[in-house]
């Protein structure tokens, strides 16, 4: 449906809206309506999308990563309020072997979640509660960010593999509390935003296997610096053409070329091939490396895939 646009002065240009549009939404003179700008597209809409405000649930039992995973979801899918309560003051976090405290395990998630504070705690609830949100409209910025750091951590593996540089190794872990936090945001603004637009889908699907690719990194960067020996030179370059892809497909996230689709996957096969050739040669602790690295690829066909969907 075509609509000419109406110039009112030398600024303000209109259009109209479809008249069985209006009457099928009972829109009426002086009735509000609500405007979304998505890039090219302008999305127009008769009401908003609802949208959770408070939830409270029971965590008790919970180990400290499915702590995590539960507030972090939750916050995700747009509630403002968060109510968890618990009847032991500790809980398990299963790869240290130790009991850590609930409380300090809620504060320190809610670092990770932008706008989103701590306002009351007893012994047995914490209370969180947004008191900040982005606009949908910081969501492209708020999108490059998390590709630069996220081939900054990829790049940081690379050069802390090669020179056992425990430093660098150990700023992955920043770098993934970074992007999670920032991933976590654009979900919670894709979910909270008033209209549904066809490729919300695509981005929230990419934005969680990204999530999955960098926590491969910040694992694969801690393995590394309990490795006693220096990267071989075969597992550098391995480590190497899995960074070419994701560089390749940072560059497709951002301007969409289907030239490089055949580069991401032609660098596939090629990685795929020089981990079969030197695989036996490797030692147990760096072919778990390569292997671990390895799945992104898999996961990167997935991106690829969604990428090549929101184009069209």
């Amino acid at each position: 449906m075509k609509r000419k646009i109406i110039q009112i002065a030398n600024s303000t240009q209109l259009v109209s809206l479809p008249r069985k549009w209006c009457l099928a939404n009972n829109i009426k003179k002086g009735d509000e309506i609500d405007v979304d700008e998505q890039g090219a597209q302008v999305i127009v809409s008769s009401e908003k999308k609802k949208v959770p405000t408070f939830i409270e649930l029971d965590i008790t039992g919970l180990d400290r990563t499915s702590l995590f995973y539960v507030i972090r979801a939750l916050y995700k899918k747009g509630y403002d309020e968060i109510k968890v309560k618990f009847d032991k003051p500790t809980t398990k976090h299963f790869r240290k072997n130790k009991e850590l405290n609930m409380i300090t395990l809620i504060h320190e998630e809610a670092t990770r979640l932008p706008g989103m504070e701590v306002i009351q705690q007893k012994e047995n609830f914490c209370l969180l509660k947004a008191i900040s949100d982005a606009q949908s409209s910081e969501l492209q910025v708020i999108l490059k960010r998390i590709f630069n750091l996220f081939m900054d951590a990829y790049s940081d593996l690379i050069e802390g593999a090669k020179k056992k540089n425990r430093t660098l190794l150990e700023t992955i872990r920043e770098k993934h509390d970074t992007i999670t936090k920032f991933i976590s945001h654009s979900q919670r603004l894709l979910n909270k935003n008033v209209t549904i637009n066809k490729d919300n889908y695509s981005l929230l699907y990419i934005l969680a296997q990204l999530d999955v690719i960098t926590d491969m990194l910040n694992v694969s960067a801690r393995n590394i610096i309990h490795y006693n020996k220096l990267i071989s030179k075969p597992t550098v370059e391995i480590l190497q053409g899995l960074y070419k892809s994701f560089e390749m497909y940072a560059t497709l996230f951002q301007k969409f070329d289907k030239k490089l689709i055949i580069e991401i996957s032609k660098n596939k096969v090629k990685v795929d091939t020089n981990i079969v050739t030197i695989g036996k040669k490797l030692p147990f602790e760096e072919m778990h490396l390569i292997l671990t690295m390895q799945g992104s690829l898999n996961i990167l066909r997935c991106l690829t895939e969604s990428s090549f969907a929101m184009h069209y």
